[in-house]
């Protein structure tokens, strides 16, 4: 049997006990589905963004829907393998957030950027590898939803193909 606390509690205040936690609305405990600490998360393994030979960057249509609840600080990470098809060229990935309609597959780049994103160049013709952007967004107003999204596209030239993304997101 857990031990709650009684007195001197805030509304929204977390209780966490192992794997679990709960938040006190001003008159009891109600199951936190939004996990410990209390902050919104999502996660996302969306298809794969067609090709592109964009060197300047493309969006890739990931549309992670995201909405804040309490600080407003979203730490985001994207995972994603890549290829170009030419030799010696490579891909390149960024995180991009925004409000209102999220971008489709293959959008001129839009949004606030997060982080320095991540890229590989000079690999071998249709060697796959792997990329990892990661960053924090600031500043995120609590209640307001937001898209969270990737650019990519190719580096110098060739076609840049991307797979297996996977989407992160948390607040922190």
């Amino acid at each position: 049997m857990l031990d709650f606390p009684s007195a001197g509690l805030t509304i929204g205040q977390i209780f966490t006990s192992g794997s679990a936690s709960w938040k006190w609305d001003g008159t009891k405990w109600l199951p936190n589905s939004t996990g410990a600490g209390g902050g919104a998360r999502a996660t996302s393994t969306p298809a794969n963004p067609a090709a592109t030979t964009n060197t300047t960057g493309v969006m890739a249509g990931f549309a992670l829907a995201f909405t804040p609840t309490q600080s407003g600080n979203v730490f985001i990470a994207i995972t994603i393998s890549g290829n170009n098809n030419i030799n010696g060229r490579g891909v390149f990935i960024g995180i991009r957030y925004g409000t209102g309609t999220a971008p489709a597959n293959g959008a001129a780049m839009t949004g606030t950027q997060v982080g320095g994103g991540a890229f590989t160049n000079a690999i071998n013709l249709n060697n796959t590898l792997s990329l990892t952007a990661i960053g924090i967004a600031s500043g995120l107003t609590p209640g307001t939803a937001y898209w969270i999204d990737m650019t990519y596209g190719a580096m110098t030239s060739g076609s840049a193909n991307m797979f297996g993304p996977s989407l992160t997101a948390f607040e922190i």
